[in-house]
């Protein structure tokens, strides 16, 4: 699974100019971030760096999901990197889209939210990174 930050999306005719993205992974590994999410973030209501994570391969930016009192989707935070603040309703939702990437290969691709930021956020099993 990797983790990449592009820029320059509206020439491609997207909203957002920026996004962040996890693609070129296996439903195994889906599965293991799915889970990861739902005992760190949801469960136990800690940051999860993404980083840290053995699977995930960051190309270009770390992203950290921690649980929001609001939702304001990914930000960048000076000497952090991205932050995901989502509330507990809304990673519910977000593992729920990540369900179907956990049982079978999708060719599909998946936005992981729905929020009013200036970064989207893509997740995509293509392994050549594609949309």
């Amino acid at each position: 699974m990797k983790l990449e930050w592009l820029q320059g999306m509206e020439e491609y005719g997207l909203e957002s100019d920026e996004i962040v993205r996890l693609f070129d992974f296996t439903k195994e590994e889906a599965l293991l971030l799915k889970k990861a999410i739902e005992y760190f973030v949801i469960e136990l209501n800690n940051p999860l760096d993404l980083t840290r994570l053995t699977y995930v391969e960051a190309l270009n930016c770390n992203l950290i999901f921690q649980q929001t009192d609001t939702d304001y989707g990914i930000e960048f935070v000076e000497k952090t990197g991205f932050i995901c603040g989502l509330t507990k309703a809304s990673y519910q939702r977000l593992v729920s889209l990540i369900e179907p990437f956990c049982s079978r290969d999708l060719s599909s691709y998946q936005w992981l939210y729905d929020v009013d930021t200036e970064i989207d956020f893509l997740f995509s099993p293509s392994a050549k990174g594609g949309w």
